[in-house]
């Protein structure tokens, strides 16, 4: 039987392995087309979709990125150019993400912590439902409430727009959290620690990784979010919105191929760089559920 076991466990990781294989192989061969047709110029790539280019017009292509990439809300809106861009984004996807961490965080830890206060149940109870039951078609009274309360087209209504916690991060966290072990609260507690002291000193600390981890997904999910601000904040430069209005462009040398596959890379470099720093920090728990022995 455990000889059978074995054999099972054996094939099961085969196959997992030749799917991410499969999968890592169709990430790098779109990496490659995207990178090699980004250096060609709107003729070769004509010509040639798949192949290497004849001639590299990298910097150029580039540099003409930089130089043009623009957005403008509308015919009386000012025109943000790429660092305006860039910035814009880097707020957005800060505060963003900041907002669904934190909410998340205190949510899940009252939870744990206070089981037997009512309000923690009901917490959980909307964090659950809110997790299976989808709600659809509150645009038209989510954009009545935001403009009542003045939040329109501010990027620092960002962070409480997605002040939430009705993700599956709740779970991840809740689990981490509830895998800590009480010894660490009562020690805190028997010192004369405060409530706010143990869970700022004590316990988050434990599942900073975790909690690092969800940061950074949730920042590249918003770096790339262009439909928000699209919506909410039109008027506020964002690089996701820039690179959408430059890939239906028509006009001039951007309508080519090319130079909208350049601009994607562009988006891209922030995110990969980001990605190379903290990968070790804080993607390297995001599966724990409980603390080191």
């Amino acid at each position: 039987m455990a000889t059978k076991m074995k054999k099972k466990g054996l094939y099961y990781q085969i196959v997992i392995g030749a799917l991410l294989v499969v999968y890592a192989l169709i990430m790098a061969s779109l990496f490659y087309f995207t990178f090699v047709n980004s250096c060609k110029d709107p003729w070769g790539f004509i010509q040639d979709a798949v192949g290497l280019p004849e001639q590299w017009f990298f910097l150029e292509n580039y540099e003409t990125i930089i130089l043009k990439l623009k957005m403008q809300a509308n015919v009386k809106a000012p025109i943000y150019y790429i660092e305006d861009m860039f910035l814009g984004s880097l707020g957005y996807a800060m505060l963003s993400a900041g907002g669904i961490v934190i909410a998340t965080t205190m949510v899940a830890y009252a939870c744990v912590q206070f089981p037997n206060f009512k309000m923690s149940s009901v917490m959980y109870f909307l964090a659950m439902f809110v997790i299976t039951v989808p709600i659809v078609g509150s645009l038209p009274s989510e954009m009545q409430v935001i403009r009542g309360l003045g939040f329109y087209n501010q990027l620092w209504s960002a962070f409480i727009l997605k002040f939430t916690f009705g993700n599956i991060y709740f779970l991840l966290l809740y689990e981490a959290i509830k895998g800590i072990p009480k010894d660490y609260k009562e020690a805190a507690q028997v010192d004369g620690a405060s409530q706010l002291r143990v869970m700022l000193q004590i316990m988050l600390p434990m599942v900073k990784n975790v909690i690092g981890s969800i940061f950074l997904i949730q920042f590249i999910a918003f770096w790339n979010d262009y439909s928000t601000p699209l919506i909410y904040m039109p008027s506020v430069p964002n690089i996701s919105v820039g690179v959408m209005s430059f890939a239906f462009s028509t006009k001039g040398e951007i309508a080519y191929e090319p130079y909208k596959l350049a601009a994607c890379l562009v988006v891209m470099l922030p995110i990969l760089a980001v990605f190379i720093v903290f990968q070790k920090t804080l993607l390297g728990s995001i599966s724990e559920g409980g603390i080191k022995g």
